[in-house]
């Protein structure tokens, strides 16, 4: 059984943004920007989860990951402005 390059890189970047919403987490000072980004991160998160679950399962159903693309790339717009 092979894995997919997809697969592995949305599963590298599940973690990676999964250990960057840890570290916003456990150092937040309770300030709007810092709560932005914390939750455009937790986004992220699942985004890359729900892409490198479609990445191995290409027979998934889409409707969550296209919900999950919307809502982090709008988390992350909101926090920038």
């Amino acid at each position: 059984m092979t894995i997919a390059i997809g697969t592995l890189t949305y599963a590298a970047a599940a973690a990676a943004y999964c250990f960057v919403s840890a570290l916003l987490l456990t150092s937040w000072r309770g300030r709007l920007a810092g709560a932005l980004l914390a939750f455009a991160s937790l986004l992220t998160v699942a985004w890359a989860g729900a892409m490198a679950y479609q990445a191995a399962v290409p027979d998934a159903w889409k409707l969550p990951a296209e919900l999950l693309e919307i809502g982090h790339k709008t988390a992350w717009i909101v926090f920038l402005l």
